[in-house]
């Protein structure tokens, strides 16, 4: 089921994931977000607006669906939203811009916090517009902003004077939160994405590509089965932010076991590629990043009841969501049926 703002929602109603046509692994792939929870703090009614900007009107240039339009001015113009802020926390602003390549201004076009005395509280929020790139539509985010007073005032700002072209706003966001995340209008559930489906947990391959936007201590990469529950059993994969690991869990209804493998958090912020093979009792995890592959296994038996559900980016009490991006999700076999390896290293290197 499909909403506004690339949601969408499963058949009972929860939000499964979020569409991202703006974050991709490779050209002509689209990704999906698996997201926390979420509430939009920059939402009309704005406090104030220049005279020469529209609010919610049509985008010229077909993309969005709504826009807000700035219109040649002789003044620097802005249009702000007043804010309760709580002190140290962290914010994540964002919003797309369009500058018409017709522009004739000078100065910054930027979404930016207030330095004003008494609304200053986010003054070190800025995100800037590439000027030089004038034409394109682009994304100005700002992250982990920490709030220095109670009371803050955010701007969609032009920072110049200008008498021919425009200016297009969109999807301006503001998050309580270190990572900003899809945009939504209002606030939104956490994802919960399930595939229920019937494989043989002793011939398995899950794959795909994977970004991490968001960090945490731990979150799931993905988990089969009800993790640690008194009465399941379950298998899958975290990515453990604190350590910089990647390991493999396994849980049978009373403990959890796991090994590890080092990584660098760098690597996982740009698109890679993970293969995890279950093999019989054997288990094997490959990550593929830009510079280095990371690999580690473990042998362990199931013997508890065992629930057939894949649970992408989250465990299946949907705890800890990844805040991160899939694209091209594959779940198959290891081996054909008789016996002969499908994904062997050479293949994984050519996926």
């Amino acid at each position: 089921i499909k909403e506004p703002y690339g949601l969408v929602y499963n058949t009972d109603g929860t939000l499964c994931t979020t569409y991202r046509d703006d974050d991709i692994p490779f050209p002509g792939v689209r990704s999906f977000a698996v997201e926390t929870a979420t509430e939009n703090l920059f939402k009309p009614p704005f406090n104030y607006v220049h005279s020469n900007f529209l609010v919610s009107v049509s985008d010229p240039t077909g993309r969005f669906e709504n826009v807000i339009r700035a219109n040649p001015n002789i003044s620097v113009s802005y249009i702000y939203h007043n804010i309760q802020t709580t002190i140290d926390s962290p914010y994540s602003g964002q919003v797309w811009c369009y500058v018409s390549p017709d522009f004739d201004g000078g100065g910054d076009v930027r979404i930016v916090g207030s330095s004003v005395s008494g609304y200053n509280g986010l003054s070190k929020l800025l995100a800037v517009y590439d000027l030089s790139r004038k034409g394109t539509w682009q994304l100005l985010k700002d992250e982990n902003v920490s709030a220095t007073s109670s009371s803050s005032r955010i701007l969609l700002h032009i920072q110049t004077s200008f008498t021919t072209g425009y200016v297009l706003f969109a999807r301006q966001q503001l998050e309580q939160k270190p990572f900003a995340t899809s945009f939504v209008d209002g606030s939104r559930p956490s994802g919960k994405i399930k595939i229920k489906m019937p494989f043989d947990i002793g011939n398995l391959v899950i794959s795909g590509w994977v970004k991490v936007n968001g960090w945490r201590d731990w979150t799931h990469l993905f988990c089969v089965g009800k993790y640690y529950t008194e009465n399941g059993s379950s298998f899958g994969v975290w990515l453990n932010h604190t350590e910089n690991v990647l390991k493999i869990f396994t849980t049978d209804g009373q403990s959890i076991s796991s090994t590890s493998t080092a990584y660098t958090r760098a690597e996982v912020e740009n698109w890679s590629f993970f293969v995890f093979i279950k093999d019989g009792d054997f288990m094997t995890i490959k990550m593929l990043t830009q510079d280095n592959t990371y690999t580690r296994s473990t042998t362990r038996a199931f013997t508890n009841p065992f629930d057939q559900v894949i649970y992408v980016g989250t465990d299946h009490a949907y705890n800890r969501p990844l805040n991160g991006l899939f694209s091209n999700i594959f779940i198959g076999k290891y081996r054909r049926d008789n016996g002969t390896v499908i994904w062997t290293d050479d293949y994984i290197q050519e996926m």
